[in-house]
């Protein structure tokens, strides 16, 4: 076991975890924890996500790290914030990843500080929009870390891409149901900027979240060690019924507003055709600025502080999404829940779902339909598909592999 120091800096408050990013960064901290590292943590009052709290700070510490420090921005950091903003939207130039709007001056001094008084010998940085925090020169003899998390340049270009198509401008039906196709997002995904890899390139290692970017951060950011850490998370014991609504629970951004729209429009006429009981429960909040329509055989639960009732009766879970970066936590802990997965390609690749055995992957619409009414048709088959899911997860979690990785990235 470890005696050493590792300073992990993570703007949002992750606890108690309401998204992926935050299970992923709690799992992170634990497994730290369980590998003797002493952990201090890092936050910032500047994101407008989750704030921090005493009362988080105080369930952190007792359960998973030993300090947690959290910056309190300044009326200054605010008024640079702004005049970063004015200066870059009149320059009409792309700020670099980390900038003045993300770690004004301030607070890169109080990191610097905190490194000082922390004396870690690990620094963990979560995504690059922070970089600026760490001076790679001064900090050249300790090991640094960065968790990818997204390819950000990806995820930026998307979100604005289908913002623009779903929020922004009014479009004709014809317009929508280009938009809402598989092959649509894959014409809109970019390439990631090389600004980004520079980011990658000044740390001791960059850990990828799925296999497709880290092997393009490998080839693209020789001077970094690229390397995988897939999240897992822990199977929930349920006495599932297999008797009660399909589920989707989802975040509230614009890719999985765009999944939910793709599945009514384009799955669900379809599925309700051949099966004309199907019904829907779709938990967790929407973007803000599209709130969907009511629609016929779905029910919006809106945000549930608890899904185990509906996890226990749900007959399988849909994830329709079908753009994105990084990985689909809420298909894994579908699958931990004991429900067998219905996704598209791109979704599962980046989790542990195998066609057959713990759920079904579809490379269309109209192959999503059909494997969405096999499911709800075949009790039995749920039921089958959900033990092998949670027997997967249980697998994984018991292999320590989460671990076990983690040290080696940890170690020089």
């Amino acid at each position: 076991m470890s005696t050493r120091r590792v300073l992990v800096f993570a703007p949002f408050n992750p606890y108690p975890p309401s998204n992926g990013l935050h299970h992923r960064l709690l799992q992170m901290l634990r497994a730290l924890r369980a590998l003797g590292y002493h952990i201090t943590l890092a936050g910032s009052t500047l994101p407008t996500e989750s704030k921090w709290n005493a009362s988080s700070q105080h369930a952190l510490t007792a359960q998973c790290v030993d300090a947690v420090n959290v910056y309190s921005a300044t009326a200054n950091d605010y008024r640079v914030q702004r005049l970063a903003r004015e200066l870059y939207r009149r320059a009409k130039h792309t700020p670099p990843l980390s900038n003045w709007q993300d770690a004004p001056p301030g607070m890169r001094r109080w990191f610097a500080r905190l490194i000082e008084r922390a004396q870690p010998d690990v620094l963990i940085m979560n995504y690059a929009y922070w970089d600026a925090l760490i001076d790679h020169v001064k900090q050249h003899a300790r090991w640094r870390v960065i968790d990818t998390i997204d390819l950000v340049t990806v995820f930026e270009g998307l979100q604005e891409t289908l913002k623009h198509a779903l929020v922004d401008s009014p479009h004709t039906t014809k317009e929508q149901a280009r938009v809402l196709t598989l092959e649509y997002i894959k014409q809109i995904t970019p390439a990631p900027a090389p600004r980004e890899f520079q980011v990658y390139n000044q740390y001791s290692v960059a850990i990828g979240i799925t296999r497709r970017d880290t092997e393009m951060i490998a080839r693209h950011a020789p001077d970094t060690r690229a390397r995988l850490l897939a999240a897992t998370v822990p199977p929930v014991p349920l006495a599932n019924t297999y008797a009660g609504a399909a589920l989707f629970a989802l975040g509230p951004n614009l890719f999985n507003l765009h999944g939910y729209m793709l599945f009514t429009a384009n799955v669900l006429p379809e599925i309700r055709s051949h099966a004309p009981a199907f019904h829907l429960d779709v938990t967790g909040t929407f973007f803000a600025r599209r709130a969907p329509n009511p629609t016929e055989s779905v029910a919006l639960r809106g945000f549930v502080p608890n899904l185990d009732s509906f996890y226990q009766n749900a007959r399988l879970f849909v994830c329709p999404t079908a753009a994105g970066t990084g990985q689909q936590i809420k298909i894994l802990e579908a699958m931990a829940h004991g429900l067998g997965v219905v996704a598209f390609r791109r979704a599962a690749e980046n989790s542990p779902l195998v066609h057959g055995e713990s759920g079904l992957i579809a490379d269309g619409a109209p192959e999503f339909a059909a494997h969405v009414i096999r499911l709800w048709n075949d009790q039995e088959l749920c039921a089958r598909l959900g033990r092998a899911a949670r027997a997967q997860i249980a697998a994984d979690t018991a292999s320590g592999r989460f671990e076990n990785e983690l040290q080696e990235i940890l170690t020089p």
